[in-house]
């Protein structure tokens, strides 16, 4: 349950972080265009932006460690297979070359093994943690693609979570994380439900307001 709380935390706190990044460079091409201004379009846009920087930051961002020591600042961000190491006393890159990689093609492998391994509470409560994360993490994304995009089509946001995953996935790989099939099929599930809940709450929207 901590690791949810954790998880739920950083998700909220990246995503602030992401708000707080695009709001400058939005508000000059907005000025740049003449057009700035308030709306209910522009602050979709925020929450999508928000949205996708958090989940990267769960997916792709490397692990953060700051040490502060007399006279020394060092910065250290870890991925399984390098680590980069920045002080003021100069950087430090090391690679990994000798690390497993869990690589999965087969659809469903993953998720079959896990209800098999689930012979204990705590390898339930893990599988199903799993599971529900990998449906969970693209819902906001696919909630908010509608409401922040003005030409919304189901191919189109197929299209765009599909390639956002892979490379997601690719990226994950070469750092030395998982890449599993699994997952891209549990994020594309999470966020078409995010996706068709937009489009249900916007007619049951559209149905109050016409009376």
């Amino acid at each position: 349950m901590s690791k949810l709380f954790n998880y739920i935390g950083m998700y909220i706190l990246f995503a602030v972080i992401g708000a707080v990044l695009y709001i400058p460079f939005r508000a000059l091409y907005l000025r740049k265009k003449d057009a700035l201004s308030f709306s209910a379009s522009e602050l979709f846009r925020l929450l999508f932006f928000s949205s996708i920087f958090a989940v990267l930051s769960q997916t792709v961002f490397p692990d953060f460690s700051v040490a502060l020591m007399p006279g020394e600042l060092s910065v250290r961000a870890y991925y399984p297979r390098f680590l980069i190491d920045l002080s003021n006393k100069g950087s430090k890159f090391v690679f990994y070359e000798d690390i497993s990689i869990h690589f999965n093609l087969i659809p469903f492998k993953t998720i079959v093994s896990y209800i098999n391994n689930a012979n204990s509470l705590n390898e339930a409560v893990r599988a199903i943690s799993n599971v529900i994360g990998n449906l969970c993490l693209f819902v906001p994304i696919g909630f908010l693609f509608p409401l922040a995009s003005k030409k919304v089509s189901l191919k189109r946001f197929i299209i765009f979570v599909f390639l956002l995953i892979l490379a997601i996935e690719a990226v994950q790989f070469y750092v030395g994380r998982s890449a599993d099939i699994d997952d891209l099929i549990l994020n594309l599930l999470g966020a078409l439900c995010g996706y068709l809940s937009c489009c249900i709450v916007k007619k049951i929207g559209k149905r109050f307001c016409h009376k």
